[in-house]
């Protein structure tokens, strides 16, 4: 349960008309992706806009120019012939904004992180850390937050857990108002989580709460921190789990109709440990029949179903269960492929699609003591080919641990 919130929650956005995910698939579109995505990067990093002034592209197309004197989590400041602009981030293209004179150190971290080289960007922008301590002049103000970020950020990616975790403490403590303060405090949460630490993530989601209650920040962001909260509850508390998922889906529901849903699903998942199918079965059905739902919402849907049909086959030994359990499995797995990205639902997003597919493999290797010696080859090939899509999707997670150790077991 707590390796679901493996994936780090946003990538780094300092204006760069490139994201390249944790999940994506190492593709030639990938590579094509790279390649363009640095022609348009090294030209406004490299040798800044005219006249060295920052550039902020708008929604509506405008281009505004002059110096960015502030970014926190409610938008941009920008100064310009006398005039003070502040703009929230709806109204910013947030990958169109090109800083005149970056530090030479901020390109070459750069490079290195979109080359995923992770260890060796987290080193520069450590450096350049340490260096703002020492010489606080040495780089103007409005890149402080995006090296302390970059620093967190490629430490997490590079598997130096306990140093991100640092890091990204050390720019809460700075720049509480930080524009990363929803990735910073949700990612904090994940390398404890990675780390086995479910005490002290649940301590740090507590801490995330007063944060965002001292900043006066609004939104969706402590729903979803209540919605990991209630996640990690799932397998050490379960009643607290449930007080949670039911507070957030009647808190959410006028507002955030979505976040209602998830918190919908965590509460069906619930009742599936407790062994209320009914009560479980009427939760994901309910959220499959209700129109216009997110594809989110759906894919936890359908694989929730999925669980319930395979608690139903093991108590039974029904085969048709099983094949329930497949066919509600593979809907969660085609609404939603791994790499697709576009906010803080992608957690969810791979999770539900790991789980289903993994899931949708066990299940056909369940059915091989039921059945014939010709289905047994077939059902065994999509049980592997099952296993071989999570492994390949998301190596070095538990999910690709589970397929692995399963696969090898097909037809013993």
């Amino acid at each position: 349960m707590i390796k679901r919130w493996f994936r780090i929650s946003q990538p780094l956005p300092y204006g760069i008309p490139l994201g390249i995910q944790y999940w994506s698939r190492r593709t030639v579109l990938l590579g094509l992706t790279v390649i363009i995505g640095f022609m348009l990067l090294i030209p406004g990093i490299t040798s800044g806009q005219a006249g060295g002034k920052d550039q902020v592209k708008l929604a509506n197309g405008e281009i505004k120019s002059g110096n960015i004197t502030k970014e926190d989590f409610k938008g941009i400041t920008i100064a310009s012939g006398g005039s003070v602009q502040e703009m929230s981030w709806d109204q910013v293209v947030e990958t169109e904004i090109r800083y005149g004179t970056p530090p030479s150190q901020w390109n070459a971290a750069y490079v290195n992180e979109k080359g995923e080289k992770y260890k060796e960007a987290a080193e520069i922008f450590s450096q350049m850390a340490i260096d703002m301590e020492k010489e606080p002049t040495k780089y103007r103000d409005i890149f402080k937050q995006h090296v302390l970020y970059g620093a967190a950020y490629n430490l997490q990616r590079s598997a130096q857990y306990e140093k991100a975790i640092s890091a990204y403490d050390n720019l809460l403590t700075k720049i509480k108002d930080t524009k990363y303060v929803r990735q910073s405090l949700l990612n904090k949460i994940k390398c404890l989580l990675i780390l086995n630490k479910q005490k002290e993530a649940l301590t740090a989601a507590d801490d995330a709460k007063v944060h965002i209650s001292q900043i006066k920040m609004e939104g969706d962001l402590g729903y979803y921190v209540d919605l990991t909260k209630a996640q990690i509850n799932e397998s050490i508390d379960v009643k607290s789990a449930k007080t949670l998922y039911s507070q957030v889906k009647m808190q959410a529901a006028s507002k955030y109709p979505a976040i209602s849903d998830i918190a919908s699903i965590g509460l069906g998942r619930v009742f599936v440990r407790e062994k209320q199918y009914d009560e479980a079965e009427k939760v994901f059905s309910e959220i499959t029949l209700k129109p216009g739902n997110n594809v989110t919402a759906l894919a936890g849907a359908y694989l929730g179903l999925g669980d319930v049909c395979f608690q139903k086959a093991e108590a039974s030994g029904s085969v048709n269960d099983y094949h329930e359990a497949v066919i509600n499995y593979l809907k969660t797995n085609v609404l939603y492929s791994p790499g697709q990205t576009g906010g803080m639902d992608d957690d969810l997003k791979n999770m539900y699609y790991a789980e289903a597919t993994l899931k949708a493999g066990r299940s056909f290797a369940k059915m091989l003591k039921f059945i014939d010696e010709k289905k047994r080859q077939e059902y065994m090939s999509f049980a592997h080919i099952l296993y071989l899509d999570v492994m390949r999707n998301f190596p070095g997670t538990g999910w690709a641990k589970q397929a692995e150790e399963e696969d090898k077991k097909l037809g013993s």
